[in-house]
């Protein structure tokens, strides 16, 4: 029974967050009083996923939300953007050497638009449905210490 409760669980929080994702790019194309406004759409909606996440787990798993307190968010964010620097600079290297990848100086045309459309909003909800929903609960549910009605605790030993 809990394992059927944590699987529903993690499938409604995730396909929330996948519906966000959609929603914050297509939205205005969706509404046609929103066109013009894509920008803003894009900014708000990860932005309110966090706060529904935040509000569900409240009331589903009757427990805080320490994933999203904001006094570890600089910290966090920095670690974050220096290892996925990282990683992404490795990857890419590995594949210019193989020669797969083609390396050539560029120019942005718009960095503000592919910082929210391509970054902020991947980023925002790729770490909400992968990590806090889909990553979380599994291991939770694997491991045996998550019920519905009580919240996450590790068992010793």
């Amino acid at each position: 029974m809990v394992l059927a409760a944590c699987i529903a669980w993690t499938a409604l929080l995730f396909g929330a967050t996948v519906g966000a994702f959609f929603a914050a790019l297509e939205m205005s194309g969706w509404i046609s009083t929103l066109r013009g406004h894509e920008t803003a759409i894009a900014l708000l909606v990860p932005a309110a996923m966090l706060r529904v996440y935040a509000i569900a787990v409240r009331l589903g798993e009757r427990r805080a939300v320490s994933e999203l307190r904001l006094s570890r968010a600089p910290a966090e964010l920095a670690a974050g953007a220096a290892i996925g620097f990282t990683f992404i600079s490795l990857a890419l290297l590995l594949l210019w050497g193989l020669g797969l990848y083609d390396v050539r100086l560029g120019t942005w045309r718009d960095p503000w638009h592919y910082f929210v459309f391509n970054a902020y909003i991947s980023a925002v909800l790729e770490e909400l449905a992968f990590r806090a929903i889909l990553l979380r609960l599994s291991s939770a549910t694997a491991t045996g210490c998550w019920s519905p009605r009580r919240p996450p605790t590790i068992r010793p030993g």
